[in-house]
């Protein structure tokens, strides 16, 4: 069980909450740099020492992958579909966030990324609107989560599928004005950047990958702007 920090910046407990403050990557739109900016984001901030979880809701695990797991390394592995399920808690299911720099999965393999973690998803979250319309309490499944949350992360980073149906509603409702919802950063560079597009090739988070790149340097004035200047 991880114990919640007193070091933690009230700016990320706003009102007294237990749980992060939250940043929904949503549109109803594919291609639109959600799963980009929601793992540069979040990197960004994770090595600027601001420690976070992100969340990958979409059923393409396209920030899982970016974030070091395909579905071979998650045999046997709880996902995002267990905490729907409330089959499995957060802690059982957040995975250390890593990246590949070899094509096997021993540790020589594979660097981890300090401050960050992701619940991965699968291709079984395709169904969880189906499953909340089932069963009406499953609306409940991230009320729980955050009602139930004693770690100390900064925040929480939701990678939705390009749909506004009832698993991201059942999400999105948890939201305040202290919350953000982000379609996706507005940056053409991003979009339309060659570098952006090795995020998928290679498997790993353009922050890391092309430290000096337009977009990398863009999420980072970003993240800057938002508040996560580096502590360390």
């Amino acid at each position: 069980m991880r114990t919640t920090s007193l070091t933690v910046d009230p700016r990320f407990r706003p009102k007294r909450r237990t749980w992060p403050l939250i940043c929904a990557y949503t549109i109803e739109c594919g291609g639109s740099t959600k799963s980009t900016s929601a793992t540069s984001m979040a990197v960004t901030a994770a090595l600027r020492g601001h420690p976070g979880v992100l969340f990958d809701l979409d059923s393409n695990m396209s920030s899982t992958t970016v974030l070091g797991y395909d579905e071979t390394a998650l045999k046997d592995k709880p996902t995002a579909v267990d905490l729907l399920y409330d089959r499995a808690t957060l802690d059982e299911v957040a995975l250390p966030a890593r990246y590949r720099t070899g094509d096997g999965y021993d540790d020589e393999d594979i660097v981890h990324i300090p401050n960050l973690r992701v619940v991965p998803s699968s291709p079984a979250m395709a169904g969880a609107d189906t499953a909340i319309a089932r069963d009406p309490d499953r609306n409940d499944w991230f009320v729980e989560i955050l009602r139930s949350y004693e770690g100390d992360d900064t925040v929480f980073y939701l990678d939705f599928p390009a749909s506004y149906g009832m698993m991201p509603y059942s999400v999105l409702r948890m939201m305040d004005e202290d919350d953000s919802v982000i379609p996706s950063v507005p940056l053409p560079c991003i979009r339309y950047s060659a570098d952006a597009k090795k995020l998928y090739e290679d498997e790993c988070p353009p922050p890391i990958l092309l430290r000096n790149s337009v977009p990398s340097v863009d999420y980072r004035k970003v993240m800057t702007h938002l508040g996560f200047v580096n502590l360390v």
